[in-house]
């Protein structure tokens, strides 16, 4: 070994902690998540002038990096390498015996959050990093496209479930003075 780094593989291995102590120490790291990629994303968010979205909130099933609670719209930004990005096609690194099965987690772990998320009625955005890095103004396109969608929807919504005393739904009074013209765009675009 030469200056504390392993020059070959068995050195590298004998130098590795055992199994046991390895799985603790990995299970004890924390995702802080992928910094460049999500404060990327972010900085396209506030430069949109986009508002509503909160940042990795806690009691949201899987922790979304962003979300728009009233709108219920869930934005993940993958890693390409942590979530096995099919495009992009990240080689493992050494001791494949323990990459593969994590990585492969990771894609489950993702499949599970996104099913549970949509079955409680979440719009759930999964943006690969290249793209972030790529194509940042199709990405803001698409979240400014779905955010748009379901606040569209949520008005919709609203009105259904407030009725006049006649059953028929009735305009909140800030948009009564639109009439029938803010009845035609939800309809429209909806």
């Amino acid at each position: 070994m030469m200056g504390g780094w392993a020059t070959t593989e068995r050195e590298a291995v004998a130098h590795f902690p055992a199994e046991g102590h390895r799985c603790k120490a990995m299970a004890s790291i924390r995702s802080a998540g992928n910094r460049s990629t999500e404060r990327r994303l972010r900085a396209l968010l506030a430069l949109s002038g986009c508002r509503g979205w909160t940042v990795r909130p806690p009691n949201i099933q899987g922790r979304p990096d962003f979300a728009f609670r009233r709108e219920k719209f869930a934005i993940f930004a993958d890693g390409c390498f942590w979530h096995s990005c099919p495009k992009c096609r990240i080689r493992l690194p050494a001791w494949r015996e323990y990459w593969h099965p994590k990585l492969l987690g990771n894609k489950r772990r993702d499949a599970r959050v996104t099913a549970a998320l949509r079955r409680e009625g979440w719009l759930v955005l999964r943006i690969w990093e290249h793209d972030i890095m790529r194509s940042p103004q199709k990405v803001m396109r698409r979240v400014l496209s779905s955010v748009s969608r379901r606040r569209r929807t949520a008005v919709g919504r609203s009105l259904a479930s407030v009725s006049s005393a006649t059953g028929e739904p009735t305009l909140p009074a800030s948009e009564a003075s639109h009439g029938n013209q803010q009845e035609d765009t939800v309809r429209r675009t909806g």
